[in-house]
């Protein structure tokens, strides 16, 4: 069920056995202690990266109002108090001018993207003991890194480059591929979405603000397909099982839109 408090500027997730992709939303566990809303400090730009890795675990990711990355973490259930504390933040430095991207590819891992101060895209990680510090990518771009991972050892990145044209480049288990582009004429920032393994669909607003997909099959790119709309806003796509795509958008009149894929229409 949808809930308008969550909806806007928050992205979907998809979870399926051995598959986390884009950012989480607040879960649809309830108790007493989270039917209020709860101050949890920082001083943020943006909106917040959020991810799950495994039951009862919610990790935070924010821009902070220094440029810095500040990480926090809850283990329980809604209502446990926040590490570090509950209004303090884990500061994991890096200097960057979008939000936290922040991907799961199994247990006790985490992978966060962002763009920084070059406008070059930036990769940390956490290994379940210690915090990488923060190694370049490469690239040049603007607006935010999307990223999936769907499977234990592999990466997608994706991003708007500096000719607004959209750019991936690809995690393998041993080694970072190149930058390659796909092409398009885009605004804001394309979002990534996958059903299964060797399956990627991205979607992204057009300079005509229409909605634009294209899609990775496991052995090729398809050309990009125009779904129409008029959209204010990056696209927010979510799938729910192999085949099912639901995108959500904000239309020209400020109304929600969904469109949906069945595996067949």
């Amino acid at each position: 069920m949808l809930k308008s408090s969550l909806l806007y500027g928050l992205s979907l997730l998809s979870i399926a056995p051995q598959l986390c992709n884009g950012r989480a939303v607040e879960s649809e566990k309830r108790a007493s202690a989270a039917l209020t809303w709860k101050a949890l400090g920082g001083s943020i730009v943006g909106h917040p990266g959020i991810i799950s890795w495994a039951p009862d675990r919610t990790d935070i990711f924010v821009r902070g109002s220094d440029n810095a990355v500040y990480h926090k973490w809850q283990l329980g259930n809604p209502g446990t108090a926040w590490g570090p504390s509950d209004t303090g933040f884990q500061n994991l430095g890096g200097s960057i001018l979008s939000d936290v991207t922040v991907v799961s590819r199994g247990y006790d891992r985490l992978d966060a993207f962002v763009v920084g101060a070059d406008n070059a895209c930036y990769h940390g990680w956490w290994n379940g003991s210690y915090w990488s510090t923060w190694g370049t990518l490469g690239g040049a771009f603007g607006g935010d890194i999307s990223a999936v991972a769907w499977g234990n050892g592999r990466l997608d990145l994706f991003g708007r480059g500096m000719d607004n044209a959209v750019w991936h480049r690809a995690w393998d288990g041993a080694a970072w591929g190149a930058w390659e582009s796909l092409g398009g004429a885009v605004i804001g920032s394309p979002k990534v979405v996958s059903w299964g393994a060797n399956r990627l669909d991205v979607f992204a607003r057009g300079t005509n603000n229409g909605v634009y997909h294209i899609a990775w099959n496991g052995s090729l790119w398809s050309g990009w397909y125009n779904h129409g709309g008029t959209v204010l806003e990056d696209i927010t796509p979510v799938s729910t099982a192999p085949n099912r795509l639901d995108l959500f958008v904000r239309g020209g009149n400020n109304a929600l839109y969904q469109k949906n894929w069945n595996g067949a229409a």
